[in-house]
């Protein structure tokens, strides 16, 4: 650290005398997290992604289909559901 030790806060102290720092910075970085909120934004970013599928299968509109299957891969790719995300691939190749 570039700080005098006079000069740093208790946090950078606690940190600069942490055995292992990476580890100890990734654990403080995990409690500030808000893992319900952050579930809940994904939660609500699929279903807006099924929604708009269906709306557009049914008004017709193909090519909105085509970018949301597109976009349901990548969520899929994503989440570890690897033979989904192959099918949807083989899929949009064909």
């Amino acid at each position: 650290m570039a700080k005098k030790k006079s000069e740093r806060t208790a946090q950078e102290i606690e940190i600069s005398t942490a055995k292992y720092k990476e580890k100890y910075i990734a654990e403080r970085c995990v409690q500030s997290r808000d893992i319900v909120c952050e579930n809940a934004l994904i939660m609500l970013q699929q279903m807006l992604v099924y929604k708009d599928f269906h709306d557009a299968m049914r008004g017709g509109h193909s090519g909105r289909m085509e970018k949301d299957l597109e976009i349901a891969m990548v969520m899929f790719a994503g989440c570890g559901k690897s033979n989904y995300a192959k099918e949807m691939m083989e899929q949009q190749i064909d």
